[in-house]
């Protein structure tokens, strides 16, 4: 009879009895309180084989007595024992990472866990195949580590069964819970953008940008990401994907290289970037005004060219210049000086860059007319609309009697006599406010006569 008996050979136990051929064979198996009795006849070949039933049978020692009868003899019994053990070990605990990405799949670890010494048996099943393997479990902590080897498996989900087995013979069911394996190792795909610009366009005078992600995975799923300013030479800690975070650039202007890993569940990463430029800077202006036409001033009559240039290394978006209502073109232009008093007069310019930088500067000159000026300021109202032909021919032969007066007490009597002209002129001869210029230039003239 066979040292032990397990649960799934008890109603098929072995039984040999060797003898004489022809002899009778009487039997006995007995748990002590219940029996198993039949008999049978040695064969040719010296022995009787039986496959027996003692399920009925307690587990524990059981005995087996047999008894040989030929020509009316009988043999002392043969005994031997055998133990019966017929209780399952119970299923065995499975440990396997859910998701295993390209960087594991050589050695993705799977943990069983059950009765200390037995063996176990274990199978992975999924789109690439099956891997059967087994082994003991420790006979200290009843736990058996393996690394499994998945190179060269297709992408998929893997089921992972495995039973144990006792020294018996007494197999487990098959877990209860049935674990499953991703093998996922392909890397999430997607991009980024910074403040909502095309690729590698984004300028900012704010170090803090905005990054709108927007990456997706197949197989395992979005996990994590961490962002890196300086191209992936530090990073942020990891954290769970979003679609929408910040990141702040460092403090010095220039150009940084935003970084963005992304994980999946399975551990593979994609590596993304976009060109940033920090610029809070504003333009540079240059201006140029025209030669001063009367001494260190300007006269009126004559329009002032002026110009300037607006630079910033990542570009102008606007720029303009203006001087008590008058707009000057960004391409440069001129000063209309024969709308403006005498006394000092600021233009102001105003420069934007592409990042929304502004600069603002400002330039002075001061106008001090002349009779010539006045003279020529005369005619190009008159060409405006802002003086009558016949008013304005009286202006001019006055102030042509200034140009000629010779001694400045003759110029001032002149002088005089222009600006009363102008305070009483014919109805419909000037505008007020032409009116109020030439009375505001002709005392400028008084004054430094």
């Amino acid at each position: 009879m066979a040292l032990s008996v397990s649960n799934g050979d008890q109603t098929l136990a072995p039984l040999v009895v060797t003898g004489v051929v022809g002899a009778f064979v009487s039997y006995t198996i007995s748990d002590g309180v219940h029996a198993v009795v039949g008999s049978g006849i040695i064969g040719a070949g010296g022995k009787l084989s039986l496959l027996l039933d003692v399920s009925g049978l307690a587990d524990g020692t059981v005995t087996a007595r047999a008894t040989l009868t030929l020509g009316g003899l009988t043999s002392a019994a043969g005994t031997t024992t055998a133990v019966k053990y017929t209780v399952l070990p119970g299923s065995v605990g499975l440990a396997v990472l859910g998701y295993v990405g390209i960087a594991g799949r050589s050695s993705a670890p799977l943990t069983i866990s059950g009765n200390v010494g037995n063996y176990v048996m274990y199978e992975i099943d999924g789109p690439g195949g099956s891997l059967f393997d087994d082994g003991y479990l420790d006979l200290n902590t009843g736990v058996l580590t393996l690394s499994l080897n998945l190179t060269g498996y297709a992408d998929g989900i893997y089921t992972v069964t495995a039973t144990q087995m006792d020294k018996f013979g007494n197999v487990s069911a098959v877990s209860l819970s049935t674990p499953t394996l991703t093998l996922d190792t392909a890397p999430p795909v997607g991009s980024f953008t910074v403040n909502g610009a095309p690729s590698n366009t984004a300028l900012t005078a704010n170090p803090t940008v905005s990054l709108a992600l927007s990456v997706t995975d197949d197989r395992s799923g979005i996990n994590l990401y961490r962002v890196s300013v300086d191209g992936g030479t530090t990073w942020s800690a990891w954290t769970t994907y979003a679609s929408a975070t910040s990141v702040t650039l460092p403090s010095p202007d220039g150009t940084y290289t935003v970084a963005v890993m992304v994980a999946d569940k399975a551990g593979n990463t994609a590596f993304l970037t976009q060109r940033v430029i920090l610029d809070r800077t504003g333009p540079t202006i240059a201006p140029t005004i025209g030669p001063a036409n009367n001494g260190a001033f300007y006269d009126v009559g004559t329009r002032i060219s002026f110009t300037w240039i607006a630079s910033d290394p990542n570009g102008i978006a606007s720029s303009s210049a203006t001087i008590e209502g008058q707009t000057i073109s960004s391409t440069g232009g001129t000063i209309d000086v024969d709308v403006l008093t005498a006394g000092v007069h600021t233009v102001v310019i105003t420069s934007k860059d592409r990042a929304g930088n502004s600069t603002t500067i400002s330039l002075t000159f001061t106008i001090h007319p002349t009779a010539q000026g006045i003279l020529n300021a005369i005619n190009d109202a008159a060409a405006r609309g802002w003086v009558s032909a016949s008013f304005a021919a009286n202006l001019i032969a006055q102030i042509q009697q200034v140009m000629k007066a010779g001694t400045s007490a003759n110029t001032k009597a002149k002088i005089k006599q222009f600006i009363s002209t102008v305070q009483y002129p014919p109805a419909g001869g000037i505008t007020a406010a032409f009116q109020a210029l030439l009375l505001n230039w002709a005392n400028d003239l008084l004054a430094r006569t």
